[in-house]
């Protein structure tokens, strides 16, 4: 039937088709493909730059892709043209990507029929290859958290916590409610791990619609509880700009040394940094492909491929000068009585903001004395927990190379765990767990 004719006037057979011609009033189906509100913004922004181009060509979008019989060849060869411009003058890839993507949700007939202009993006690829956020590696990690937790930003190391466990992308914690996030102490203690329900998942509309991240490290467990158990259900997990934390976690790295690391040994660090190192993390200690991918919520594995990098993780640390690394190894030994004394204080509900004080000061002495020398983890002064020590004082006694204070933190994590809390065994040295 020709699409201007008309014919009887549709109407609903019964009362369910009523009701659900109610529940879509007001509602009007898009047209082509859909995609995420922020991607359809930019790709109009970008088909607008190229419109701008055409006219200076003498020509007009919409006569050229919008006619019912469109030149494929024509319009293969501007973008080609007009590709090679967006090149030479040093613009990013996608941009050129997400051009091609909007011409053919203008006309999705050309879907199929634009593939010399994708020839010159894979081209383009060919001479640029793409580069992945680094993976944190779990020692760098416990070394952030540690100066998080002794600055009194506490909700700063719960994010960064949460998202490098629940192997989440950064703006699905930092868009959360606490409503979202499903402790163990919502549920009196009778689960062993949380969840966070992803609101608006990015693969919402070719996968699951509700999707939840899964977070269940014993002692990251204990610090997102520490930093977020308290707060209302209407409450943002981080109430904040995304800005702030961006910065925030910047001063983290340079408070380790790991701001401005030579491009040999990496490219930064970046609060993309977190998933990417989560993944490759739980790869390692569990073997399970399978396991990493459902965690990640990854489509397929050569998607989940992408963010892994259990090689690059492990050789991360051994690049790393020897001053920084036996700074990364310090701040991560001493986590475990950061975590323990951060507690002891939430308990006497002391204010976040003078914590860095009371870490500071000689009576908080929990934190073994090698935590003395470096930026930023030496800002908390070497402490010897009097009461109930977890290793002998005498090890920690004047400076020990890098490669012993290793086998030490590995170590020391499980026997602190395990002798000194009734928290299982250290997950990143226990294996066994999976």
């Amino acid at each position: 039937m020709p699409v201007g004719s008309h014919g009887p006037q549709m109407l609903p057979r019964d009362v369910r088709d009523k009701r659900r011609a109610e529940q879509r009033s007001g509602q009007v189906l898009p047209i082509g493909r859909p995609v995420l509100g922020q991607t359809q913004f930019y790709r109009e922004r970008l088909l607008d730059q190229f419109s701008a181009w055409l006219k200076t060509q003498g020509l007009d979008f919409d006569s050229l892709v919008l006619s019912s019989t469109p030149d494929v060849e024509g319009i293969n060869l501007l973008l080609e043209k007009y590709g090679r411009a967006l090149y030479n003058a040093g613009r990013p890839y996608n941009h050129y990507a997400e051009l091609i993507n909007g011409v053919a949700s203008k006309k999705p007939i050309l879907r199929r029929q634009l593939q010399s202009a994708w020839d010159l993006a894979y081209a383009w690829l060919r001479l640029e290859p793409p580069t992945h956020h680094v993976a944190l590696p779990w020692q760098a990690l416990l070394s952030l958290l540690t100066i998080s937790i002794s600055w009194g930003w506490l909700r700063v190391a719960g994010v960064i916590a949460l998202s490098w466990g629940g192997i989440t992308r950064i703006g699905e914690v930092l868009n959360a409610f606490r409503k979202n996030l499903i402790l163990p102490s919502d549920l009196g203690g009778s689960v062993a791990f949380a969840l966070l329900e992803v609101a608006e998942p990015k693969t919402r509309f070719s996968g699951a619609r509700h999707q939840s991240a899964r977070l269940d490290q014993p002692q990251l467990l204990r610090l997102v509880d520490l930093a977020f158990a308290a707060l209302r259900p209407e409450q943002r997990l981080w109430p904040m700009s995304g800005q702030t934390m961006r910065l925030r976690f910047q001063k983290l790295l340079t408070a380790n040394g790991l701001a401005d690391l030579p491009p040999e040994i990496s490219r930064g660090i970046d609060l993309g940094s977190l998933r990417a190192g989560g993944a490759s993390w739980l790869l390692l200690t569990s073997e399970d492909s399978e396991l990493t991918r459902r965690r990640g919520r990854w489509l397929t594995s050569k998607t989940m491929e992408v963010y892994v990098q259990e090689s690059a993780s492990i050789q991360f640390l051994p690049r790393l000068p020897t001053h920084i690394k036996q700074r990364v190894l310090t701040g991560a030994e001493a986590f475990p009585w950061v975590l323990e004394f951060a507690e002891q204080l939430y308990a006497a509900k002391v204010p976040e903001s003078i914590w860095f004080v009371l870490f500071k000061s000689e009576t908080a002495r929990s934190i073994p004395q090698g935590l003395q020398s470096g930026v930023g983890v030496g800002e908390i002064h070497g402490l010897k927990h009097r009461s109930r020590p977890c290793v002998h004082s005498s090890q920690y006694g004047g400076k020990q190379p890098v490669e012993q204070q290793g086998e030490r933190l590995t170590r020391n994590f499980e026997f602190c765990t395990v002798k000194c809390s009734s928290q299982p065994a250290h997950p990143m040295s226990d294996p066994s767990r999976f």
